[in-house]
């Protein structure tokens, strides 16, 4: 049994104010991504959304066109991105500032205070991971944009994955108001096997998260020879059993046992390709950065709604200036998107009423000469033929699979010259069965992971 140690509230790092203003904005963040990804044309770059995500957006776009035919797309691909560079870098330096005074105050924060405060910096790393996705092409094509934000990120990444140290500790949070000092003093024999292994396959997974975000600013890292023929040796094994089930269809007169054989080795041959196709995924990678949205956001809950129970002297929900602060800078991002928004259907309105009293005066003169009806051109802002929802062509929903995505592009992009012809995987995408198949896989991995994610797991 431990005995309560008392400490006094902190409301300048749990605060009601400063909370809420990291929950709103990181949630209005990820949010908006996901709207992104359904619903703005051109939101992500193209060769990053795989064929698994046309056919997880391609329906919604459809039944949407079908419910509302006349329905423009509210936010363009510029405003999109404005608004989401505007949420993450006032996550960044929110987020590295909160980080950088708990390390500061090392020697007298306390260890609930500190868990707070991982919890808000985890939350931070999130709407960068779901940033870098959409801007990284953009922001690392300009040295004065990518630079500082690489530098920033990696410190906050940096700083977020030596707080797993601790929070793999045995006697952490057992008690809320010891001071983390002592626990950073005390750590010979505070780690288990099981606890030891758990820190380090978190510190991996966080390693290749920051290596996926400077990949998105510095194409360079990802398209780095060593790590590139390291990859392809890893494909190279995985794809083992399709090579050889590829071969073995090809022999005539197979025997009972080696048409045996040849089934189970085509059941691992699309187990892999299910597998693969699902962790590469954009969808998958937002089903992620929700879990991990979740799991802090409920922890801090949490930790706030037992902080009483376990010494805390005084309120943090009280309301002071710091928590008024926190919340009004929220405001910031949200009359942005208002100015864009607004900016840009007063632009459109101008031009549209130019371009169609052009048109009109054009066709009286095209009428009175008796010539032939004038084809009417599109006019910007005004609907095209096809939907110009999400990345695909609502027209044909079942047939964007073929004219909308670059199938062969399986296999975390294993060269197609090494892999050989994909006319197995092109077959199993033209299926009903197979896209059917993977939408309900996806949304029973993403339930499952919600799940996970409220009980304090996530990867």
């Amino acid at each position: 049994m431990w005995e309560v140690c008392n400490f006094p509230a902190d409301p300048d790092i749990a605060g009601i104010g400063v909370v809420l203003s990291f929950f709103i904005s990181v949630t209005l963040s990820f949010l908006l991504a996901v709207y992104g990804f359904y619903f703005v044309k051109g939101s992500y770059v193209p060769d990053q959304l795989t064929t698994l995500d046309i056919v997880l957006t391609g329906p919604i776009n459809a039944l949407i066109e079908s419910f509302f035919p006349n329905r423009k797309p509210v936010i363009t691909r510029e405003v999109f991105r404005e608004v989401i560079l505007l949420f993450g870098d006032q996550q960044l330096i929110t987020g590295l500032a909160i980080l950088t005074v708990a390390f500061c105050r090392f020697g007298s924060i306390t260890e609930y205070h500190f868990a707070v405060v991982t919890d808000l910096g985890n939350l931070a790393l999130v709407v960068q991971f779901t940033a870098s996705d959409i801007l990284g092409e953009a922001v690392g094509q300009r040295p004065e944009m990518v630079w500082w934000r690489a530098i920033a990120f990696v410190t906050l990444a940096v700083l977020s994955t030596i707080t797993l140290i601790p929070w793999c500790n045995r006697y952490y949070l057992h008690s809320y108001g010891s001071r983390m000092s002592c626990l950073w003093r005390k750590t010979s024999g505070n780690y288990t096997a099981g606890l030891t292994i758990q820190m380090t396959l978190y510190m991996i997974l966080s390693l290749w998260g920051i290596i996926e975000v400077l990949s998105n600013y510095f194409p360079v890292i990802a398209n780095n020879r060593f790590l590139k023929s390291i990859g392809s040796k890893l494909v190279y094994c995985i794809l083992w059993p399709r090579r050889q089930y590829i071969t073995m269809k090809q022999l005539p007169d197979a025997s009972l046992a080696s048409n045996i054989l040849r089934e189970a080795l085509g059941g691992v041959t699309v187990l892999i390709f299910i597998l693969s196709e699902l962790l590469y995924a954009e969808a998958f990678v937002l089903a992620r950065n929700w879990s991990m949205l979740l799991l802090n956001v409920v922890d801090v809950f949490q930790l706030r709604s037992v902080a009483a129970e376990h010494g805390r002297l005084g309120n943090e929900d009280s309301w002071g200036f710091g928590q008024a602060v926190s919340m009004l800078m929220l405001i910031l991002p949200l009359c942005t998107l208002f100015e864009l928004y607004w900016g840009r259907n007063r632009t459109l309105t101008t031009e549209q009423r130019s371009s169609i009293h052009k048109i009109r005066k054009h066709q009286s003169h095209s009428s009175c000469d008796g010539s032939s009806q004038l084809s009417v051109p599109l006019l910007k802002g005004s609907r095209p033929p096809s939907s110009t929802l999400g990345h695909t062509d609502a027209t044909a929903p079942e047939l964007y699979v073929a004219d909308e995505t670059n199938l062969g592009n399986y296999y975390f992009s294993y060269p197609a010259i090494k892999m050989g012809p994909t006319d197995l995987e092109d077959q199993l995408y033209r299926t009903m069965w197979f896209r059917m198949l993977l939408r309900v896989i996806m949304v029973l991995l993403f339930a499952g992971m919600t799940v996970a994610a409220y009980f304090g797991w996530a990867i």
